[in-house]
């Protein structure tokens, strides 16, 4: 009885000795489950730790090459403002320089203007004493009276200008005045001047040469534009005088004035030449009659 209530106690203990080992079996495969979860979870959280750290190496790299390019940028800019700082200093030169070039260029155009303004003027002149040469030259060139006339008429119209004159003769014995040649009108409606009491016949008096300086206004007041004598060792021989310009000629130029002087001396020479070649021509024939 003995030996068998061992033996019961013998497999109870047994018994219980396999439930604990069971149970502590369990608890233990229980714990490993746990361990494992969290090595799984250690290694997930190394990894993640692993890969945050990598971020955070890749950060750094990144910062310290975005310092280096803040300071590479700081030192370009800092070039850049020395640049324009420079650039302003030149264009601020330049703009002197510039402005210097203009006034320069202004300064040559203006002498360049009165340059060619004195080329122009000297043409000018040359071109009037070429006509006024051209014009002694007509008149003196020949010792026929219709010649000379027809010389007169072709200053008068091309030099001068004008589209209605008379060429007349004076007679100072009788103080009256005869029509040599015309233009622009009929003869008869010279005979209509008044020699005594207009501009002509103080002219013929006077021996001066009339300028009209405002015929294009004073028409009515005085119809003659100009009066110019033939003077001739204080003797007047006769006049031009000039009742119309041409309608484009509004004011008398230097040139015609200088064509009034010339006409006023050189025409009268003529006329004075032509008379005394006639004179000794008649003579002549007289001399060879008799004979």
């Amino acid at each position: 009885m003995t030996t068998h209530n061992s033996q019961n106690k013998k497999s109870d203990y047994i018994r219980k000795v396999s439930v604990e080992t069971m149970e502590l079996m369990k608890q233990l495969f229980h714990e490993n489950e746990q361990l494992n979860k969290q090595v799984i979870l250690q290694e997930t959280e190394i990894k993640r730790f692993s890969e945050v750290l990598k971020k955070i190496r890749d950060l750094e790299t990144e910062i310290e090459r975005l310092q280096g390019l803040v300071i590479s940028i700081t030192q370009e800019n800092t070039q850049l403002k020395d640049t324009v700082r420079k650039q302003g200093e030149d264009i601020s030169y330049y703009k002197v320089e510039r402005e210097k070039l203009l006034r320069n260029l202004e300064t040559i155009e203006s002498r360049h203007k009165e340059f060619f303004d004195q080329i122009a003027l000297i043409e000018k002149q040359n071109t009037d004493l070429a006509n006024l040469y051209v014009a002694s030259f007509q008149i003196h060139g020949t010792l026929v009276k219709q010649e000379l006339l027809t010389a007169l008429k072709e200053i008068i119209i091309n030099l001068i200008g004008s589209e209605e004159f008379g060429i007349f003769l004076h007679n100072e014995q009788e103080g009256s005045m005869s029509l040599l040649d015309h233009f622009g009108k009929e003869a008869e409606q010279y005979s209509l001047v008044d020699f005594e009491q207009s501009v002509v016949g103080q002219t013929i008096r006077s021996g001066e040469t009339y300028i009209n300086q405002d015929f294009g206004v004073e028409a009515e007041a005085s119809p003659v534009v100009a009066c110019i004598p033939f003077k001739f060792e204080d003797c007047i021989s006769g006049a031009i005088i000039i009742f119309r310009l041409l309608q484009q000629k509004k004011k008398l130029e230097d040139l015609d004035f200088e064509l009034f002087n010339l006409l006023a001396t050189h025409a009268a020479k003529a006329l004075y030449c032509i008379e005394l070649h006639d004179h000794k021509v008649r003579t002549d024939k007289g001399v060879r009659l008799e004979e």
